[in-house]
């Protein structure tokens, strides 16, 4: 088996920016995670796709790991956010970039 910190340098080449336009269609289906800044988007990939469910489960009781509420849906419309993606199927992380006014 493939260990974690291997797993986790597999996927930071796999990470990348994305628009909302893209990732609309995986809050519908209910696939769309925000991570927390306070986590590292490749290693909690990792955890996902290792099924860590007790890590993983943490994260999500202490709010590092949660769904889009419809408010930040909303704001995300307005096109303002850029995101931080990385595909974990069936699931899609992101964290969360606020476009710099010029």
């Amino acid at each position: 088996m493939i260990s974690s910190e291997k797993l986790k340098s597999l996927m930071i080449p796999e990470t990348g920016p994305e628009g909302w336009g893209v990732l609309k269609p995986h809050v519908s289906r209910g696939a769309l995670i925000i991570v927390s800044d306070e986590l590292d988007l490749a290693q909690t990939g990792a955890a996902v796709a290792r099924d860590q469910a007790d890590l993983v489960g943490e994260w999500i009781y202490t709010g590092k790991l949660s769904k889009p509420t419809p408010s930040q849906v909303s704001e995300w419309e307005k096109g303002e956010t850029d995101f931080l993606c990385l595909v974990v199927q069936p699931y899609v992380l992101v964290q969360l970039k606020k476009r710099l006014r010029s």
